[in-house]
């Protein structure tokens, strides 16, 4: 889980410096969370929520970010 811990760090900071390259970071985390079970790590879930909070400020899309909130939420809850 340690790779999620370091996705995690790597978006907090390029949110100061390169959006594109967040966005792109971002995207690359949450096809990786994909493959797993995200309720065996918090990085994991935190990122799920990342992603969701970039698709709804790109404004790409309002039901996707919400599914994804929805989904998150009951990762936290079954932790």
């Amino acid at each position: 889980m340690a790779f999620f811990d370091l996705a995690y760090k790597k978006v907090s900071a390029l949110v100061f410096f390169d959006h594109l390259r967040m966005f792109i970071s971002i995207l690359y985390s949450f096809n990786k969370i994909q493959k797993m079970d995200m309720t065996k790590s918090s990085e994991a879930i935190n990122i799920y929520s990342d992603t969701a909070g970039a698709l709804a400020y790109g404004s790409l899309s309002s039901r996707i970010p919400r599914k994804l909130l929805d989904i998150s939420t009951h990762a936290i809850f079954s932790l």
